[in-house]
């Protein structure tokens, strides 16, 4: 399923559990009653009588209308809501990227779709994990994104349920980090990465 397919079905469900924050943040602002209010009917003449005073000479010219100047304002914030949320539904995200993962000699028929999404906070990444079995008892997997022998963790997750969509995280550039991992880690309480690579895939930096 691709980005927008899966942004479309939560819009109109919201029954995706991994949904990334910015599918909830929109989907929330959507269904906000002040995301809808409309503009009073005297807002109009109201913003014409300003702009007309505005121009008159100023030997006759009336104070403008403070109140009818704060509510085009306060229209104008709702009306620009409007138009981000229709933006960020409708509009294909530049900064979205693409990765393969393959399973390895641990995980033969795994696979996985990685979709890398840049946001001011970090990159969103959702994995769609295709023939991973779930992981013995007393283990779990851990995502991973590497330069080189440098890694940093970008999450954990079990698949106990089957197929599925994770969400993970990561607070360092896709393009700095191109290597993406999945290992399978003993629940022992060491941070360090067992070695132990399900799933790999590396950024295409040169397509």
């Amino acid at each position: 399923m691709s980005y927008d397919e899966r942004f479309a079905r939560y819009l109109e469900a919201g029954d995706d559990p991994h949904a990334p924050a910015e599918f909830t943040a929109v989907r929330e602002h959507l269904a906000s009653e002040s995301t809808w209010l409309e503009p009073p009917a005297e807002l109009q003449e109201a913003i014409v009588a300003d702009i007309v005073a505005q121009h008159r000479p100023a030997t006759a010219r009336r104070p403008s209308s403070r109140w009818s100047l704060q509510r085009w304002i306060a229209a104008g914030a709702v009306a620009a809501a409007i138009v981000l949320a229709a933006v960020v539904v409708l509009s294909p995200d530049a900064e979205r990227l693409e990765m393969q993962l393959q399973g390895t000699e641990l995980a033969e028929g795994a696979s996985a779709i990685a979709t890398i999404v840049s946001t001011p906070s970090g990159e969103d990444i959702t994995l769609d994990v295709t023939g991973l079995p779930a992981p013995p008892e007393g283990s779990y997997y851990q995502g991973w994104v590497r330069d080189g022998d440098n890694a940093i963790t970008i999450g954990t997750f079990h698949m106990r349920g089957g197929d599925d969509e994770v969400t993970l995280w990561s607070g360092v550039d896709i393009e700095d980090f191109p290597v993406l991992t999945v290992t399978l880690e003993p629940d022992d309480g060491d941070p360090a990465s067992s070695g132990n690579v399900v799933l790999r895939g590396e950024l295409d930096q040169n397509p």
